[in-house]
């Protein structure tokens, strides 16, 4: 098999395990319908207000430009009260605007790969410190083991990572179970 379509194949494989943890589009609709919905129906605003906070880290507002957030962020649709499980979330840039969106009754999930811990150094134990984030959780799974259960997410997001499916750390395990063959 080609390289091009071992890449098509193991994106596909996560993609597939991000979309069993989405919940059915029916739930969604159902769970965000409730008492100020219209508000929560633009999210170019929602964006705008979370990269506007005055509490995100130092010298993050510097890769805007270069990162679109808000682009991204509008496209993706995040909504307070969403549960959203960020896949390889590295130092947790996404991690804080998805914080913010989601509000005191949502949920991150920011997922990165044991094998990330010497590329990550202690970023994100500081980034969450002190319980800044209170509704944000780390979890430390590669990627055929994902730490989430079928049907409990409303978002499931991989920004920036899937160019790193093939990488191995010296001396440390790969990020998944990936077919090199």
């Amino acid at each position: 098999m080609i390289r091009s379509e071992r890449c098509k194949m193991a994106l596909a494989a996560c993609v597939a395990l991000g979309l069993v943890a989405c919940k059915p589009d029916s739930e969604i609709v159902a769970a965000h319908d409730g008492e100020g919905a219209a508000e929560t129906d633009d999210h170019a605003a929602l964006a705008a207000a979370a990269l506007a906070n005055s509490s995100r880290p130092d010298g993050e507002t510097a890769d805007d430009e270069m990162r679109k957030p808000a682009d991204v962020l509008a496209f993706v649709g995040i909504s307070p009260g969403m549960s959203v499980f960020e896949m390889e979330a590295g130092a947790g840039y996404y991690t804080e605007l998805y914080s913010m969106i989601v509000g005191e009754d949502g949920e991150v999930i920011m997922q990165n790969p044991q094998s990330f811990d010497n590329f990550l150094g202690d970023a994100v134990e500081v980034r969450l410190a002190d319980g800044r984030l209170p509704n944000v959780r780390s979890s430390r799974t590669n990627f055929d083991s994902l730490d989430a259960g079928d049907g409990t997410m409303d978002l499931v997001t991989w920004i920036l990572g899937p160019h790193e499916l093939y990488f191995t750390p010296a001396g440390g395990d790969s990020l998944g179970d990936v077919e090199t063959t």
